[in-house]
């Protein structure tokens, strides 16, 4: 587990977090790996955990379309957070990626259990889902421009 400590400690996602939350992170992590088209997670699918992308770019898909990519220092995967919740997206290995895979059913009884890491962890999730949402707006302006 310390060497998972040290990558969790090295990954932007965990810039700000205080030491025993990043120890609390690295008790539900694993570290994969994913070749090129590989999925991560199947659209429609149980949201099961998070991932915290360490190396290469992740896919984020409906159908053929891209909607987005994940790259490393970047987090993917926040569904689990709303119970019942699944994928509303592929996510696919658009080239090798090296990833912490935090699992989600042993980071929500994490939270609930400590209060104090639940509240740090949601705020660092929202800083990734606020981002994204503002990259998503951007885009929607540059193809229907600005509202009149």
């Amino acid at each position: 587990m310390a060497d998972l400590s040290a990558q969790l400690r090295r990954h932007p996602f965990c810039a700000g977090l205080a030491p025993e939350h990043v120890e609390a992170l690295a008790s539900c992590a694993s570290d994969v790996a994913y070749a090129p088209g590989q999925l991560l997670a199947r659209e429609g699918t149980d949201a099961d955990a998070t991932f915290l992308v360490t190396a290469g770019r992740v896919a984020l898909c409906t159908g053929s379309d891209i909607v987005e990519t994940v790259e490393a220092g970047e987090l993917l995967g926040w569904s689990w957070l709303i119970d019942g919740t699944c994928w509303h997206l592929d996510a696919v290995a658009h080239s090798a990626v090296r990833a912490l895979r935090l699992d989600g059913d042993t980071l929500d009884a994490r939270m609930h259990a400590d209060p104090v890491f639940g509240h740090a962890l949601a705020r660092h999730v929202l800083r990734t889902v606020h981002g994204r949402l503002e990259r998503a707006r951007m885009r929607s302006l540059d193809v229907f421009g600005a509202p009149s």
